[in-house]
C-alpha cells in the first residue's frame, strides 16, 4: 500500500531535514509504546519508517521519484519489484536471467 510519508510526519514536501527531525521527535514522544497509552506501536513504526526514508537525502530522492511501498522497506526495493515484473515475459522466452532476490543487487 502506498503511503504519503510527508503526511505521516506532518511536513511539506519541501521541508528541511531539521523540520523533518523536529516533527519526528514530537510524534515519537506522542506515539512511543513505552510512553503513550493504548495500542500505538503500529503508528510509531509507521512514523519511524517515514523518518528513516525522509532523513536520508538519497532515499528521499528515490521516494520522491518512485514512491513508497509499505510491503517493501524502501523505494529502491519497490523499483526492483517493478523491474522484475517487467522482465517476466522475457524470462519465459529464455531471455536474460533475473532472479528476484539478486536482481539489481
Amino acid at each position: 500500500m502506498k503511503k504519503d510519508l510527508y503526511k505521516i510526519l506532518g511536513v511539506d514536501k519541501g521541508a528541511t531535514v531539521a523540520e523533518i527531525s523536529a516533527n519526528f521527535r514530537d510524534l515519537a514522544k506522542k506515539y512511543h509504546p513505552d510512553i503513550a497509552r493504548g495500542d500505538t506501536a503500529e503508528k510509531f513504526i509507521e512514523i519511524k519508517k517515514a523518518y528513516e526514508v525522509l532523513k536520508d537525502p538519497v532515499r528521499r530522492s528515490e521516494y520522491d521519484r518512485v514512491g513508497f511501498n509499505d510491503e517493501v522497506d524502501n523505494p529502491i526495493d519497490a523499483l526492483r519489484e517493478i523491474i522484475f515484473d517487467f522482465t517476466k515475459p522475457y524470462q519465459k522466452q529464455g531471455g536474460s536471467c533475473y532472479d528476484k532476490k539478486k536482481c539489481c543487487a
